[in-house]
């Protein structure tokens, strides 16, 4: 991660929801907090304030992935999928290509595996057939699904 160039000069592009959310993934993995902050702040304004289309789709998808995400990095599972569960239909709004996102259903599925609330895991089969739909025959999904049964069995 800190092999990357510098990537604070994007911190306000805001050109995608998806730009952004991958943005604050690198800043977090690479320890810049203040960056990754100066990103939020900059994410939250510019999707309050801003007349555009990807400015609604900040509003109504892209903070809270965003949130969702950094709070995963943090350890914070049980937020993370408090963030991430009622965007979870909407995140084809950000961009990018099925493959391009499915970060954001492993995360949300790992939340939910790590989850400390039982509502939170009752979630994980639901959303483990969600990405088996989109993935077929995928060893991630079946290497998660174990997970969930070693953490949550039956």
């Amino acid at each position: 991660w800190h092999d990357l160039p510098n990537l604070s000069t994007h911190s306000e592009d805001h050109v995608t929801c998806f730009n952004d959310a991958h943005l604050g993934i690198a800043f977090q993995r690479r320890g810049d907090t203040d960056e990754e902050a100066h990103l939020y702040e900059t994410m939250v304004d510019f999707s309050k304030n801003a007349d555009v289309d990807n400015a609604k789709v900040c509003r109504d998808v892209g903070v809270a992935l965003y949130e969702g995400m950094q709070l995963f990095g943090k350890g914070q599972y049980d937020e993370a999928a408090e963030k991430m569960l009622p965007v979870r239909h909407e995140v084809y709004r950000i961009g990018g290509s099925n493959a391009q996102r499915d970060i954001f259903a492993q995360t949300l599925i790992q939340a939910c595996i790590m989850s400390k609330d039982p509502e939170h895991f009752k979630q994980t089969n639901t959303l483990l057939d969600e990405r088996s739909a989109l993935n077929k025959n995928s060893s991630i999904g079946e290497r998660m699904a174990a997970k969930f049964r070693k953490y949550h069995p039956m």
